[in-house]
């Protein structure tokens, strides 16, 4: 429990503004570099400052796994 492999965030980026969205996406970036994260969000900018893989799910399956800049290519084409 002190030493997690994986940490997984639910909307961390929900309800806040955009300078403390920013700073999040930054602690984020680094905390990753450290340890795996898993993050669940509609919030696709917030994604972009992160990076790395991911996956879009609809209607509780999943529709496609890559790295999420072509994820975010895919949903906006």
């Amino acid at each position: 429990m002190l030493e997690p492999e994986v940490l997984f965030f639910d909307e961390p980026s929900a309800a806040l503004d955009v300078r403390t969205s920013e700073t999040l996406a930054s602690l984020l970036t680094e905390l990753n570099k450290q340890i795996q994260i898993v993050i669940v969000s509609h919030d696709i900018p917030f994604l972009e400052k992160i990076g790395g893989r991911g996956c879009v799910m609809e209607k509780g399956s999943l529709k496609k796994v890559g790295e999420l800049a072509d994820l975010v290519h895919h949903l906006r084409h």
